[in-house]
């Protein structure tokens, strides 16, 4: 399966990504009813939207996100406007004026800064994925907010949100979050798709979500990463071998005594 921008964040989308993962460490059984029974529905924190907002403002462009994220209008403001988000509401992503005004005070921020003026020439919100079978699962994917491929060094730079920039605040942030497993999902990724690529770097481009909006800009060690990747191949062999996702097949032998002593 091609994964697109469009089946992406599906339930027809069978490959691991660092989120599911995620949802795997913490607890098989929220992992099992999120990611394969789809019992539980994913509810997209205030954080979470603000970050993806942000993400389509800086890798997408100002356009593209004025035609998802829309302030409601009153038809007397702006008839034409007023109609088009009428007829179209189910395509639309209406936020309040305070969260438009936030969303481009941070992308005014970052825009001005000279790290991400450079990016301008990388590859933007790129999905890759390996075909590698485990289990019920087609392989792993992931999508990258910048990536450019150099010769034989490949540079990662993913976008993030975050309530400090301190580096001790933020490096506690990127345990918590997962962070340093994100990228070291994404650098294998990179390896499996460029097999040119001998040393990938990973960077994050991180902006203050209060008032201030400071910018930072953090690289990752690449030992770190090397050992984050190996965890990741443990845990995706774990979730291939968990009986607990495999369709229930039972005979009389399996089954429970009950009243025994």
């Amino acid at each position: 399966m091609k994964l697109t921008t469009e089946n992406y964040f599906t339930p027809e989308n069978k490959y691991l990504s660092n989120s599911k993962i995620s949802a795997f460490i913490k607890d098989k059984y929220y992992f099992k009813q999120l990611h394969i029974d789809h019992k539980i529905e994913f509810k997209q924190t205030p954080s979470i939207k603000l970050g993806k907002m942000i993400d389509v403002a800086l890798t997408e462009g100002i356009t593209p996100f004025n035609i998802i994220y829309q302030v409601k209008v009153l038809k007397k403001d702006d008839p034409g406007l007023y109609e088009y988000q009428k007829t179209h509401a189910e395509e639309l992503d209406f936020i309040t004026p305070a969260e438009m005004d936030k969303v481009l005070a941070i992308v005014n921020s970052v825009a001005r800064q000279d790290a991400y003026k450079e990016l301008k020439d990388y590859e933007k919100q790129v999905i890759l994925q390996t075909e590698k079978k485990m289990g019920i699962w087609e392989g792993y994917a992931g999508v990258l907010d910048f990536l450019l491929i150099d010769g034989t060094t490949a540079i990662i730079v993913d976008l993030k949100t975050t309530q400090s920039i301190d580096e001790r605040k933020y490096s506690y942030s990127c345990e918590d979050y997962g962070y340093f497993r994100q990228m070291a999902m994404y650098s294998m990724l990179v390896y499996d798709n460029y097999p040119d690529v001998k040393e990938v770097k990973c960077r994050h481009l991180a902006v203050e979500n209060n008032d201030l909006h400071k910018v930072a800009l953090f690289k990752f060690d690449q030992l770190r990463i090397r050992r984050e990747m190996a965890k990741i191949g443990m845990v995706m062999k774990n979730i291939a071998e968990e009986t607990l996702f495999a369709p229930q097949n039972l005979s009389w032998e399996d089954a429970n005594v009950l009243g025994e002593e």
